[in-house]
């Protein structure tokens, strides 16, 4: 694990610590999720109901030779095959690869039957799968199976909503996502000729890039909570997640094309899971290096992931090979089904205890937002129908023209009256549901406005430091400004880690003076501690900057309170401003004075 280390932890901002990635990803992983957590809740409907509506066509097959053909290894008697003429041992090419993977019932399925050298083309109508003996002990099991999944796939599905484009928390949502998602498993949709295999290689790329996305994911947070970490062992990373990628395509390319591969679709069980642990594997033990070389709040941070992910990692897909490599016996009477159920659960678990109550994720705001853009849209979808009713009932439109214009008409009043619907309801429910929040905010406020009264900058200035610490719940906080010969000084608190002037061309200084808005100084290339940085601005000029530490409780920065930080820092710039020329204004009033004076008593020449 040495090589890990590259660097020391004081090179974290080289290291490009809080790198984010774009939106287009994070749309990937969402679009991911949601598709996700479809296929799981089809499964877990599909099981509930019994499975209706599968298609069978009486036969089973076991080799694959040339020219896509399969030989027969059992029928049903009385079985479509078997009334369409087919015998044991015969070779079948179907027309539709992909029916072979599952079809609806009552769906036509045409192949070609190969007896010794003669050739014939035939149809066949598929029938309704004969329920099996242990049907029901497998539907049972499958039940728990995709709620366990499906319930650890939101959590990563919200975990990348929530990473506000942090790579590493990116990283780890799409890793939970494709960690929990299942094979093939013959839902209806899946089960479609046209759409059958689409949606096969969907999931069969997401299944093998689970292991990978894990790996990657244990890196980055190592290297944003340590380091660096070598070039080489991202190097590594990407020849396995190449080799993963091969290896996906190898078996999606045999499965649906019934073809022969360079390693037979037969023996690829025997490759898969060793090949797969591996990165789940190696993961694990980068995150245990990790929880090794930390203390503090970081420790606990890696220790809950370690447990949660762990639990996840094992218990769901290595438990679910285990399963399959086994034996397949998809009951509750398996030892092995039940650590793939039950300990996907307990890592979800564990993830949710972590989010609550050690807040390793700020689950609160994300609630908030949730809360406010739904009532918002279910009041405007409401005024809008509403609208429409009225119209249509109460105000006689004649022609198609006019009934175009007032449908703009209303949609423009609802566009307009979005940005009031949304303040109120916030108000409203952070009156309701987040007192304390909305108190913090209060109180802020009311310190700006109270701010321009005060006839002192440095009583201003510890005032402005006492209401930020108050905000953020105890964070450090301090007040630098720029002085006459341009050197950044401090004036009034502290911050762990910084000096009591501040390079004018520090990085984050430099992001300051272009973008004019608050920031994480994690988002920046600045040595400075982790926290905020929001500006004073006069005109075009940053004349000051207020600092805050991490918080107490190591919680990220809300958008909103980033918001609000930055107006409030403006704001009392602005007052600070207007103290200096008024103390510049009286200076140069008693100076005035002064030279009047003394020139009172110079005595006029004769």
């Amino acid at each position: 694990m040495t090589v890990l280390h590259e660097q020391a932890a004081s090179d974290r901002a080289g290291a490009g610590v809080g790198r984010r990635v774009s939106a287009l990803w994070m749309i990937l992983v969402a679009v991911a999720g949601l598709f996700a957590v479809v296929h799981n809740g089809a499964q877990f409907w599909d099981e509930w109901r019994g499975r209706p509506g599968v298609g069978d066509v009486g036969a089973s097959f076991d080799a694959i030779v040339a020219d896509h053909y399969v030989r027969v290894s059992a029928l049903t008697p009385g079985g479509p095959m078997a009334r369409a003429g087919v015998r044991i041992g015969d070779l079948i090419r179907p027309d539709n690869q992909s029916y072979l993977q599952g079809t609806r019932a009552g769906t036509t399925v045409g192949f070609t039957l190969r007896r010794g050298a003669a050739r014939s083309h035939h149809q066949l109508i598929t029938e309704p799968a004969p329920v099996k003996p242990d049907q029901q002990a497998r539907s049972l099991a499958w039940i728990f199976v995709s709620l366990s999944r499906t319930l650890s796939m939101l959590i990563g599905l919200f975990v990348a909503i929530r990473s506000q484009g942090r790579a590493s928390t990116v990283l780890l949502g799409a890793a939970l996502i494709c960690t929990t998602l299942g094979g093939n498993n013959r839902h209806l949709y899946e089960l479609d000729p046209v759409f059958g295999p689409a949606f096969f290689v969907a999931l069969t790329a997401m299944f093998f890039a689970g292991p990978p996305l894990m790996l990657a994911f244990s890196l980055r947070a190592v290297e944003e909570t340590i380091g660096r970490i070598s070039r080489f062992v991202w190097i590594g990373t990407l020849i396995y997640a190449a080799a993963t990628a091969l290896l996906s395509t190898m078996d999606t390319y045999g499965r649906l094309t019934i073809s022969r591969t360079p390693i037979p679709i037969s023996d690829m069980n025997f490759y898969i899971p060793p090949i797969l642990a591996i990165g789940y594997i190696s993961a694990l033990g980068i995150l245990c290096w990790g929880w090794a070389r930390t203390g503090g709040q970081d420790r606990t941070r890696f220790g809950f992931m370690v447990a949660a992910i762990g639990l996840v990692t094992i218990c769901i897909r290595v438990g679910g090979l285990l399963v399959q490599l086994t034996g397949n016996v998809w009951t509750l009477s398996n030892p092995l089904v039940l650590v793939h159920v039950f300990g996907g659960l307990l890592g979800a678990g564990v993830f949710a205890y972590a989010v609550l109550r050690h807040r390793v994720l700020d689950l609160g705001f994300a609630v908030n937002r949730t809360l406010v853009y739904a009532a918002v849209s279910a009041i405007l979808l409401a005024a809008f129908g509403l609208t429409e009713w009225a119209v249509d009932h109460f105000i006689p439109v004649a022609g198609r023209e006019k009934n175009v214009l007032l449908d703009a008409a209303v949609a423009v009043g609802v566009f307009l009256t979005f940005h009031r619907v949304r303040d109120a309801v916030e108000h409203g429910i952070e009156r309701l549901f987040y007192r304390r929040w909305q108190m913090a905010e209060q109180r802020l406020r009311r310190f700006v406005r109270e701010a321009p009264f005060v006839t002192r900058s440095d009583t201003l200035t510890h005032g402005f430091v006492e209401a930020l610490r108050r905000f953020t719940d105890g964070a450090e906080a301090a007040v630098y400004l720029v002085d006459e010969e341009g050197a950044v000084q401090r004036v009034n608190g502290a911050a762990s880690g910084v000096g009591e002037t501040i390079d004018l061309d520090d990085p984050a200084l430099v992001a300051l003076r272009t973008e004019h808005k608050a920031m994480r100084l994690e988002d920046t290339d600045s040595s400075l501690p982790s926290g905020l940085i929001a500006p004073m601005v006069n005109r075009n000029q940053v004349i000051g900057v207020a600092l805050l530490g991490a918080k107490p409780d190591d919680m990220d920065y809300r958008p909103d309170e980033i918001e609000l930080i930055d107006w409030a820092t403006r704001q009392v710039g602005v007052d600070l401003h207007a103290l200096k020329v008024e103390q510049l204004e009286l200076t140069a009033a008693r100076q005035r004075d002064e030279i009047s004076t003394l020139r009172s008593l110079i005595p006029r020449s004769a």
